[in-house]
């Protein structure tokens, strides 16, 4: 470290000649960076935080988007009896209530852009039908509530037994399409009447309208309504006492609102720990109670530094066209109160040590004094936590990568301004002292006699209780045995933690959509639509549609993940083929090519009497196939699509199980399909897909394979094939770049040990997590981007606690070289402890004052994930830097390694042992 020694004595230098002008310099970058500040937009859309932007499931998302148009905007309310005693709703008193809400819904006008509007201009209509796709309990009685108030036996219409009417079929609804019971109740059972029918219980009654989810849609006033509509209706539902009813609901744009209000920075979140911050600071900084040894002062300006830092960090991101996120602005504050607040402990610490040695010299040689012994040390603290997020930039999620990139700017900032804007502080405090000034009112002189009072207190504790208990044998083994074990845990845990990410904890604690979560766990009985989506086939192949059917039938009898049937156009087609009747028009099908065929079966009204007697309902997929032109005159078949339901996925595991069967299935049948002649697309020249469960030599990539399968959810969860090797992957990547720096530094001998003890340290903190999730139970930490991320943050964590042990070791064995003294190693272990002692208590003080406020946001996720994480990487540090590794260190290190003459404590700890 010589050469960066001799560098940092000379920034010393100049810092001491040049205070007020580096303080001046650093003030106007700090202010020139709140420029940003007027043109901030912080994105707080889950999609834009969680979501992959490479992977195939976002192009697959894409690819679906532009040709099917975009999935719908899903608004939901479950409804259950507020006496927990009652357990069936589905009877004619509760859903009145449901009538009353949903048409107050449906008719009620809202004023946007100069417009009265209702539901009917943002509700997903089938193209065959003006009314909107809702689906309702009332279904059952098309909305009108006089046939439901007359109807003598409630229960028998979802038998589906009777007919309604002259409305049709009773299992259909205004639409004319089949009522899907297990979409309107929820938490159902059966009583079986005499003749052997299901009379249906239900716990749940359940009302979901759906609304388009295209630009236009969302520009006409859909966020709008789903505000001023649907939640303020169902909000004024839960607070009508005369109800029986209570509902939760989640609307489109509900998370988005929670995630969202996170952007209003809580400032008693980021105050409060600044408070303390300065407050501990001052304490360790200054020599109480002396008014001109205080450093009060001094603490205010190593926080503005941080303060300075976050700024930068923030206002820099408009400025370069970064988006700038969410969780940008709740953690990076206090990451770098964690990672930065104890660097000034080092400064002080070396200048400490630099007046005790003065001899006479000037301020300039002390500070230069200082640098020289601090710089390095914090140079390498800074290479390795810049190392971490510059491996997090890497992260293909925006959110995640935006956060790395802000905590490197601010990270480096950070750096410049403590090595060059606190010793430039620490001249001019130190000035202030030689004149003799009262701290803070640095303006007024001292009247009277100041004491210097240096009372040691943490020095004596640890010297009395903790160096003699942390060298005794039976502490040895037992800190050997608790390394041995976390090692071996985490080695459990790695596999043994769930993989995903609950969106409950993203939710306010005790919200209604908090709520809401935990009523559609319970009570929903079927999941969202799901598609496979085929392209580029060639459809006038027998083999295809055989093929088709076969991929039709196989997804359905996948019941842990899918609720049959799956809705394929090509079996009703077939049958239109097939069953020749005047009733559906189709007596001389044969005659006509394939697209003539194709065409005249989806003129086929869900009305007509071919529908009812045969199930041919051509009309009912027109939105299912999309040709190459833009009328049904072109000839060739662009995509099309099969639609299916989920199981009611409760969950991670079984989304990441739907995720990868549906995934398999398509992969399996792709091989097999006949593409249509002259594309572009060639199976012999596609890649193998990026997939792990399958041998991949038969699959292929989404953007060049035929088949592929899609459900909303896929865009989240593909990241969970992979995101155990990708996390371990960038560890070993910042381990190995760890001991370069530190061999780079210390050597290769110390390099190993410090960078070894880091790898025990963070990887220890995947098994306490496992711990944690088994004994403590709820929500839990799981294996996802954040948490892999964070994983990686542990290891700048546990690099605060653990370098500075090791580079004072180091440090005593140059200066012992130098004055050829010799001392053992345990001797010298005692004196490192008891010299570093004050660095190491105001390290844990500050890393607490950061991370305790995380766990108090009003969502679980900043607890679970932030929090907990941290927690555990700041107490692994602290055991691995200042338990295990001056035991390790005093068998490990060389012999030669303490001061010829040492100071009077270190006498007293040598003449004890």
């Amino acid at each position: 470290m010589e050469p960066t020694s001799k560098l940092f004595f000379k920034v010393g230098q100049q810092t001491s000649k040049h205070p007020k002008l580096i303080l001046t310099i650093q003030l106007l970058i700090s202010i020139s960076s709140c420029i940003g500040f007027f043109w901030i937009d912080v994105k707080s859309s889950p999609h834009s935080l969680w979501v992959d932007t490479d992977s195939s499931s976002h192009h697959d998302k894409n690819y679906v988007d532009d040709n099917f148009g975009p999935t719908w905007r899903i608004n939901r309310a479950i409804f259950t009896a507020k006496d927990s005693s009652v357990t069936d709703v589905f009877q004619r008193e509760y859903l009145e209530e449901v009538w009353k809400i949903q048409s107050a819904m449906e008719t009620m006008e809202i004023l946007y852009d100069n417009q009265l509007l209702t539901l009917d201009y943002f509700c997903h209509k089938p193209g065959y039908s003006s009314n909107c796709y809702t689906t309702s309990p009332m279904n059952f009685w098309k909305m009108n509530v006089d046939v439901l108030m007359t109807d003598l036996y409630v229960k028998q219409v979802a038998m589906c037994l009777n007919n309604a009417g002259n409305n049709g079929i009773s299992c259909y609804d205004r639409n004319g399409l089949p009522i899907r019971r297990n979409s309107v109740f929820g938490g159902t059972s059966c009583d079986i009447d005499g003749n052997g029918n299901c009379s249906l219980n239900a716990k749940a009654l359940i009302l979901t309208f759906y609304l388009n989810d295209d630009q236009h849609t969302i520009d006409l006033g859909a966020r709008v309504w789903e505000r001023r509509v649907f939640e303020h209706k169902l909000r004024d539902f839960n607070n009508n006492e005369k109800n029986k009813l209570k509902v939760s609901y989640g609307s489109q744009r509900a998370l988005h609102d929670k995630l969202q209000k996170y952007e209003e920075v809580n400032p008693l979140i980021i105050g409060i720990p600044l408070l303390f911050l300065f407050i501990v600071l001052g304490i360790m900084f200054s020599s109480l109670p002396s008014k001109v040894h205080s450093r009060f002062l001094l603490s205010a300006g190593a926080i503005s530094i941080i303060i300075a830092s976050v700024v930068i960090a923030i206002g820099s991101s408009p400025i370069f066209d970064k988006d700038l996120y969410v969780i940008t602005i709740q953690v990076l504050p206090l990451l770098l109160i964690i990672l930065g607040a104890g660097h000034y402990f080092v400064i002080i610490w070396a200048n400490d040590k630099a007046k005790i040695n003065s001899d006479g010299k000037t301020n300039e040689n002390i500070l230069a004094e200082t640098m020289k012994n601090s710089g390095p040390i914090l140079t390498v603290a800074f290479l390795s936590e810049l190392t971490v997020f510059i491996i997090g930039c890497t992260y293909n999620y925006p959110g995640i990568r935006e956060f790395c990139e802000s905590c490197v700017v601010g990270l480096i900032f950070l750096y410049i301004f403590q090595v060059t804007g606190f010793p430039a502080m620490l001249e001019l405090d130190t000035r202030r002292i030689h004149k003799k000034r009262i701290d803070v009112l640095c303006c007024f002189d001292l009247i009277g006699d100041d004491k210097l009072i240096r009372r040691n207190y943490i020095k004596k504790t640890v010297n009395k209780w903790w160096i003699p208990s942390l060298f005794n044998i039976v502490t040895k083994i037992s800190c050997g045995l608790i390394a041995l074990s976390l090692m071996l845990l985490a080695f459990g845990g790695m596999d043994n933690v769930h993989r995903g990410l609950n969106p409950q904890v993203l939710a306010p604690s005790g919200s209604n959509l908090q709520n809401y979560y935990e009523d559609y766990e319970k009570y929903m009985e079927t999941g969202e639509l799901g598609y496979l989506v085929l392209k580029d086939l060639n459809y006038t192949s027998i083999s295809n549609r055989n093929l088709i059917m076969k991929l039709s039938d196989s997804v359905s009898q996948m019941t842990k993940s899918v609720q049959g049937p799956v809705y394929a156009w090509i079996n009703p087609f077939t049958t239109y083929l097939n069953v020749k009747n005047s009733e559906c028009n189709n007596t001389d099908i044969s005659e006509y090519d394939f697209n003539t065929q194709l065409q005249r079966f989806l003129q086929v009204p869900y009305s007509s009497s071919c529908c009812k007697m045969f199930g041919v309902c051509g009309e009912l997929y027109r939105n299912d196939i999309v040709f190459s032109g833009s009328s049904f005159s072109v000839k060739q078949i662009k995509t099309t699509r099969l639609r299916f339901y989920f199981q009611p996925l409760r969950s991670q595991h079984e989304y990441i199980r739907a995720y990868r069967e549906l995934k398999h299935a398509a992969d399996k049948w792709a091989k097999d399909f006949v593409f249509m002649p002259n594309n572009a697309n060639s199976l012999m020249q596609s890649n193998p897909a990026e997939i792990d469960w399958i041998s991949s030599k038969n699959t292929y990539k989404s953007d060049e394979k035929l088949v592929f399968s899609f459900g909303d959810f896929f865009e989240y969860y593909q990241q969970y094939n992979s995101i155990r090797g990708d996390t371990l992957e960038k560890y070993f990547i910042c381990i190995a770049v760890f001991l370069f720096v530190f061999e780079l530094f210390f050597g290769a001998y110390v390099g190993f040990i410090i960078t070894f003890l880091i790898a025990l340290s963070s990887w220890a903190v995947v098994g306490l997590c496992f711990i944690f999730n088994e004994m403590i139970g709820g929500h839990t930490t799981d294996m996802n981007a954040v948490s892999g991320l964070n994983f990686l943050i542990s290891c700048c964590i546990a690099i605060e606690s653990i370098i500075y042990v090791t580079a004072e070791f180091l440090n005593k064995f140059e200066q012992a070289k130098s004055q050829k003294s010799q001392a053992s190693r345990d001797q010298n272990s005692k004196i490192v402890i008891s010299q570093l002692s004050p660095i190491l208590v105001g390290q844990i003080l500050t890393q607490l004052i950061g991370i305790i406020p995380l766990a108090c946001f009003s969502s679980d996720f900043y607890s679970l994930y932030f929090f907990r994480i941290y927690l555990f990487a700041m107490l692994l540090g602290l055991f691995y830097g200042t338990v295990l590794q001056p035991i390790v260190l005093s068998y490990l290190f060389p012999v030669r390694s303490a001061y010829t003459s040492p100071p009077p404590v270190e006498k007293e700890l040598l003449m004890k042992s």
